[in-house]
């Protein structure tokens, strides 16, 4: 294919890593096996991190855990993180969602306004590139 103007198709490239993966493991699996279970996979990490997200916002487990099965059973996200369904729907939402976490702990560990302002700053400016 020729060069584009636009950004190439990373889900792809997701991929063809996990199934170079799984081959480790089981070297029958093909690519299509692995493009059906992929939904599913970046749910599963998707529910992980937002634990992790909520658990940093809220510092209390039960409350993440609590948050993220509410979300694990929510219709909208089921919809999204079945099996089958390819779409940029889910990893584009777990890669919402770890940027908030990342941004959370980072934060979290701070003493300072002044020191906050410049992480979030930095953070900003790391995040859009």
């Amino acid at each position: 294919y020729g060069e584009t103007s636009w950004s190439h198709e990373f889900f792809f490239k997701i991929n063809i890593f996990i199934w170079r993966v799984w081959q480790n493991f089981d070297s029958d699996v093909s690519i299509r096996f692995v493009s059906v279970l992929f939904p599913g996979i970046f749910f599963m990490l998707f529910l992980i991190v937002f634990f992790v997200f909520s658990y940093v916002l809220t510092k209390n487990k039960w409350v993440g855990l609590f948050a993220s099965s509410f979300v694990a059973f929510s219709s909208s996200m089921l919809y999204r993180g079945m099996a089958g369904f390819y779409d940029h729907d889910i990893p584009g939402m777990f890669m919402f969602i770890l940027s908030l976490a990342i941004f959370g702990l980072i934060l979290s560990k701070v003493k300072s306004e002044k020191e906050t302002m410049q992480i979030s700053y930095l953070f900003s400016i790391f995040i859009n590139f």
